[in-house]
């Protein structure tokens, strides 16, 4: 266990609507364009996730007396 880490996210998850202001203005911020990602063959979803709490672990923090760490919105 001296090689341990990771992060849990907690929140509420709901699917942006393909013609939502912020599901193009998103694919904007990445360089992407929203006639490109419709002529996927596939859907391309996009996820968004509103975040209560963040847990972060890591075992070589425990020397420093918090190897686990948490934010709560």
């Amino acid at each position: 266990m001296n090689s341990l880490a990771g992060m849990q996210i907690t929140g509420k998850a709901s699917i942006v609507d393909h013609d939502a202001d912020e599901y193009g203005n998103v694919l904007e911020l990445k360089g992407l364009y929203v006639d490109a990602i419709k002529a996927l063959p596939v859907d391309m979803n996009m996820i968004k996730i509103v975040v209560d709490r963040i847990e972060f672990l890591n075992s070589k923090f425990a020397k420093d007396g918090d190897a686990k760490q948490i934010l709560n919105y």
